[in-house]
């Protein structure tokens, strides 16, 4: 009877470790499918509003650095920048609170004036990076995005941090 007992005990065991397991897996994927799915949308966004612009005008922090415009030498890394659509529109992107419970990108809506989360309260950036690459002769001005989050409940050991990157080539006008 107790060897009865004692197997199954073992296999009591067994089944537990292998049902928390499979549950972590299945939340940690979940976690990387949501924490995607906001990176991608918030580049697919940036995208979508740079299609029509003309310009970009991205100021970095240090005063010492060119700013990418028509007349910058090489590329530009900042953390924010505005752009001018071909129907005179303007908006621009900033990354706020980076590294912070609450990272996050933001729209700036300047004709508006409005500013609107681009990630979602479930998502924190832990790094975002905006390249901005002036133009030369025959290659229009570009921007790429490098976008890392993580799930804003914590890390665990269902924490992952998903990184999403992008290269958007303005039109030529």
């Amino acid at each position: 009877m107790l060897v009865v007992v004692g197997v199954f005990a073992i296999l009591g065991v067994v089944v537990a470790q292998t049902t928390v397991t499979s549950l972590r897996s299945s939340r940690k994927s979940d976690t990387t499918v949501t924490i995607r799915e906001n990176l991608e949308l918030a580049t697919a966004t940036i995208d979508r509003k740079l299609r029509n612009a003309t310009e970009i005008d991205a100021e970095p922090a240090d005063p010492l650095v060119n700013s990418c415009d028509k007349n910058a030498v090489g590329p530009v890394t900042v953390s924010a920048f505005s752009y001018i659509n071909v129907d005179k529109t303007q908006g621009g992107f900033t990354c706020a609170d980076i590294g912070a419970a609450n990272g996050r990108l933001v729209f700036n809506d300047i004709e508006n004036g409005e500013d609107q989360d681009l990630t979602s309260m479930d998502v924190t950036l832990t790094f975002c990076e905006f390249v901005c690459t002036p133009p030369s002769v025959g290659v229009p001005q570009s921007l790429g995005v490098v976008l890392v989050g993580m799930d804003s409940a914590g890390g665990g050991i269902e924490g992952a941090q998903i990184s999403v990157d992008t290269q958007i080539n303005l039109r030529s006008y």
